[in-house]
């Protein structure tokens, strides 16, 4: 008597081509948008100061109650002081105090109105941060999730992080007052002719708002050095 050979292969390539279906399915999924702000800077900007007095670097450090590196996510809306703006904000390297993975980030302007010089954040742009906690008051006309967070002396210490092709991660400031705040064993690279140029060239590219804005192509630093210089503080 002869043995019945069962053969498995036609069975094996449906299988294997439903998984495929199935794969390709997922991966035509299109991801969520981001919700971006309604605008990146007002016609008329505010103009006055956009921060008080911060101390020195080591006073800066002390007095953040958190220092890190975020990724800009979705916007969430203004705060009720007419001021104020909100985003979430991934947390992508801690380098003082205790973060979750994300936090409610609150930015000086609102959907109508921007500081000069200083555009709303957008959803992908990547900061150096140093972090003050928000806490609600008694009788305040709004509410502040339990998560949120604004930056310690307003611009003053917000970096943009550059990253160029070799992998070399650069901090550039948004205001010209962050020269004061920097360890001084911080190098400022400004002198490096070719160098400045890859990175406000890499800056513009991954935000084309600072294609708009004046802004200052002058001190920048490497990240990782800051980020040591930092923790050498702590």
């Amino acid at each position: 008597m002869k043995k019945r050979t069962i053969k498995l292969i036609p069975a094996c390539a449906l299988i294997l081509s439903i998984a495929a279906g199935l794969l390709l399915s997922a991966c035509a999924v299109e991801e969520k948008e981001p919700v971006l702000p309604p605008i990146r800077m007002s016609e008329n900007p505010a103009s006055g100061s956009v921060g008080g007095p911060i101390g020195s670097p080591s006073e800066l450090i002390e007095g953040s109650d958190a220092i890190a590196c975020v990724r800009i996510g979705d916007w969430l809306g203004d705060t009720g002081d007419t001021i104020t703006t909100m985003f979430e904000a991934e947390v992508t390297e801690v380098i003082k105090g205790e973060l979750p993975k994300k936090i409610t980030l609150l930015q000086g302007g609102t959907s109508e109105f921007t500081f000069e010089g200083h555009p709303l954040f957008t959803a992908g742009n990547e900061l150096l941060l140093f972090l003050t906690k928000c806490r609600n008051f008694p009788d305040a006309r709004y509410t502040l999730p339990d998560d949120a967070y604004v930056t310690a002396g307003a611009y003053i210490t917000v970096f943009d992080i550059v990253t160029l092709e070799s992998g070399e991660r650069y901090a550039v400031p948004q205001h010209r007052a962050a020269a004061y705040i920097v360890p001084p064993s911080v190098r400022n690279l400004e002198s490096d002719r070719l160098l400045i140029k890859k990175v406000f060239d890499e800056l513009k590219l991954s935000d084309n708002i600072w294609e708009k804005l004046n802004r200052n192509e002058g001190r920048f630093y490497s990240l990782d050095e800051f980020i040591s210089a930092i923790k050498h503080r702590l």
